[in-house]
């Protein structure tokens, strides 16, 4: 099973022709409210990946319960998610006509994680699990060491990047997946592959995944090493193509597909979610990533 303890949100989205600059105001060429949050998206794109059961772990904020039933809708057990009087974390989503984005987040009950919460995902899981996290709730540090004492294989996708990743206890990791912002703030290193190295070297039981957008990514563990460029896609909005990577990686991994074709198959679903608007919303099906690796080829490295 994938357990993902992971932040839940509301996603305001603006179209825009360009992204604001400081001091700037400009009109929106549209609007949509929409569920989001990295945890609830990675859920999701696991859940549509199929191949294994999955249980999101986090909290709601009380004028959010609806969230629960939209989860549920694609198969998520939601029996783990508890309510916090704070409101629900929610984001402001800036994309522009190329697909960039900006986004701002107020955490909310993100939060408001308690030792309550751990102890109900600690008691759930087993060493048979992978349990997935992202840096969007609080008291991550005690989660990974609750989740390393069952046994289980942690999967820590850091992001957003903050300073105080790098007291985490990523040690206990199976796996770290960052972009290349992500990995220059835990190596020091602006070149990707001078980057993931450097990591590895701090945690040489850890694999590391570094994705570089159109630029495809690196892999790196004991005894392997992948370089696998992206597929060709027009990109219309990214903002959940990321999450819907990681979680589709997840659930391949997890339904025994080996890395280099979990890897694969990962990089397919993120290129079908950059062709649509929205965060969940342009996370892909099974069958619909399945369609798009029999019509396109990875490019060769």
């Amino acid at each position: 099973m994938i357990r993902n303890f992971g932040s839940i949100n509301i996603d305001h989205v603006y179209q825009v022709s360009s992204i604001a600059r400081p001091g700037e105001t400009i009109s929106a060429l549209s609007f949509d409210l929409v569920l989001g949050g990295k945890g609830a998206n990675q859920s999701i794109a696991a859940a549509r990946a199929g191949g294994a059961a999955l249980a999101h772990h986090g909290k709601l904020g009380s004028d959010a319960l609806w969230i629960k039933d939209l989860l549920a809708k694609d198969g998520i057990d939601v029996s783990h998610l508890s309510v916090s009087d704070c409101r629900q974390g929610h984001a402001v989503i800036q994309v522009d006509g190329r697909g960039e984005n900006s986004i701002v987040i107020f955490g909310g009950s993100n939060h408001a994680i308690s030792s309550g919460d751990i102890e109900d995902f600690a008691s759930a899981s087993s060493e048979s699990d992978i349990v997935l996290l992202q840096n969007e709730i609080s008291m991550i540090p005690q989660i990974m060491k609750a989740a390393s004492e069952t046994g289980a294989r942690i999967f820590f996708n850091a992001a957003p990047f903050g300073s105080q990743i790098l007291e985490y206890p990523l040690h206990l990791l199976d796996t770290l997946i960052v972009n290349e912002t992500e990995a220059e703030g835990l190596s020091g290193a602006s070149d990707p592959e001078k980057a993931i190295s450097a990591i590895r070297r701090n945690f040489p039981k850890t694999a590391v995944i570094l994705t570089m957008g159109a630029h495809g990514l690196l892999y790196s563990s004991r005894g392997e090493e992948i370089s696998m460029k992206a597929f060709k896609a027009e990109c219309i909005d990214s903002t959940a193509a990321g999450d819907t990577f990681i979680g589709y990686y997840a659930a391949s991994v997890a339904s025994g597909i080996d890395v280099r074709h979990a890897l694969r198959r990962a990089s397919a679903a993120a290129a079908v979610s950059v062709g649509r608007k929205g965060a969940s919303s342009s996370i892909p099906l099974s069958s619909e990533v399945s369609d798009f690796l029999e019509k396109n080829e990875i490019p060769k490295v």
